[in-house]
């Protein structure tokens, strides 16, 4: 997860999308956890 959001990251500097983040590391936190959020919760069905 940490990789494919530097790679984000990365490609948005060098194609001037976005400038540098300050909170990288914050973002790649959210990211992960909400992968895991949905990887756990995502499979359940309501009846």
């Amino acid at each position: 997860m940490a990789v494919w959001t530097l790679w984000l990251h990365c490609n948005s500097i060098v194609f001037g999308r976005l400038g540098p983040k300050r909170n990288l590391l914050d973002e790649t936190l959210t990211r992960a956890a909400e992968v895991a959020y949905l990887g756990i919760n995502g499979k359940q069905t309501l009846i």
